[in-house]
């Protein structure tokens, strides 16, 4: 699936930091190798790993054309990492 655009606002970034992950890093995911499934309710799970090798779980929320609104960001956990690690090489 392509990324065109993630629409941040207020809310996504404070609740993002809430989780101890910055805006950039939720952008560095979802603009390098990822795994993206489809999630509840329309949204979809993002699995991917920013620049500084943090390997994140990002909820999408999609609009039109291409873009996306992050719902919220967290570390990957154990499982997530392995299923991106196997997938992914």
């Amino acid at each position: 699936m392509v990324i065109k655009k993630l629409v941040w606002d207020e809310w996504n970034i404070a609740h993002t930091a809430r989780h101890n992950v910055e805006q950039s890093e939720v952008e560095e995911a979802c603009n390098s190798k990822n795994l993206f499934t489809k999630g509840r309710s329309g949204s979809y799970k993002l699995i991917g790993q920013s620049v500084s090798g943090r390997y994140l779980t990002i909820i999408l929320s999609p609009r039109l054309g291409g873009y996306f609104y992050p719902m919220t960001a967290r570390d990957a956990d154990f499982k997530e990492k392995r299923r991106f690690k196997n997938e992914k090489n």
